[in-house]
């Protein structure tokens, strides 16, 4: 998310530049340096690195955990946790907003029902718990953040786009293009709504660090802190939903598919009445036919 922010800031700087057609040739001398050094701080190319490193130390990881599988040597278990854990960092690195949204989301949920299995133990096992929960909740705050940031300037680089396609002469006949994403409003709102969750995040990590601390040489109550967990919860999905809208449920689909298949049969069973009727009246036709000619007066050959 930082490095989404990052991008979306780098991007708009360099959308408020323009080129100078006067430039001396030391001018453009320069000019290539700087996009030499642009290019070497390119986060894309710093993430490509990271990933071969997390990809080497995954494969080492699998190498350990086949050998000591096959010796029947060792634990197993740690070099398998090594692999998981650099795969999944792996996984992460290439996340997109909504990606580390959803995970955000997940990761809040988890520590919340911690937080509320924890409140329901011994004051003692409680206070020895909290530890893992405060750091937690403070590395959830510090992703909300990261990604509010994002949002924002996603948010600003959509509303400046907008101004310019307003501003552009619309080709005669020309379709109107359509929608691309969430639009500039909707990632504004749901910047707000991640700004409001890292706030409950912050509140709740306080309400567990003064909990763990004993602070003031009293004990705190941590149902608050749960309860801000909760209202994190709710903002994050919020922003969710304004992100990525919730696509059509799989059963209105198959209602619809139903519904669709009921026409077909009806069709075809009109079809079917209407050629039987057709048949029915052809052989009725035939039968008359066939009895108007018995009647005919045959004709005297003696």
């Amino acid at each position: 998310a930082q490095a989404a922010a990052d991008k979306a800031q780098a991007d708009s700087d360099d959308s408020d530049d323009s080129d100078d057609s006067d430039d001396s040739d030391d001018d453009n001398d320069n000019a290539s340096g700087d996009t030499g050094q642009a290019q070497a701080e390119d986060p894309g190319v710093a993430r490509a690195d990271q990933a071969e490193v997390l990809r080497q130390q995954a494969s080492s990881a699998l190498d350990l955990l086949d050998q000591r599988l096959q010796d029947g040597t060792g634990d197993p278990l740690a070099p398998a946790t090594d692999a998981l854990d650099n795969l999944d960092k792996l996984r992460q690195l290439y996340f997109s907003l909504i990606d580390h949204l959803k995970k955000l989301i997940s990761d809040e949920s988890e520590n919340h029902d911690q937080t509320a299995a924890v409140a329901a133990e011994d004051y003692e096992q409680m206070l020895a718990a909290l530890d893992p929960m405060v750091q937690a909740e403070q590395q959830n705050k510090a992703m909300a953040d990261a990604i509010t940031k994002a949002l924002r300037a996603q948010a600003d680089a959509a509303s400046s786009q907008g101004d310019a396609s307003a501003q552009g002469a619309q080709p005669q006949g020309a379709q109107p293009q359509a929608k691309q994403g969430p639009s500039a409003d909707d990632l504004a709102e749901a910047a707000l709504d991640v700004d409001l969750a890292s706030d409950a995040m912050d509140e709740a990590t306080t309400t567990l660090t003064d909990a763990r601390d004993e602070t003031g040489g009293m004990s705190h109550d941590i149902e608050p802190a749960i309860d801000d967990q909760a209202d994190a919860i709710d903002q994050l999905s919020q922003a969710l939903q304004l992100l990525q809208p919730p696509k059509k449920q799989q059963g209105d689909k198959d209602k619809d598919k139903d519904k669709q298949q009921d026409q077909d049969q009806d069709v075809s069973r009109q079809q079917a009445e209407r050629r039987l009727q057709e048949a029915r009246e052809r052989e009725a036709e035939r039968e008359h036919n066939r009895a108007s000619a018995g009647n005919e007066p045959v004709d005297k050959d003696w």
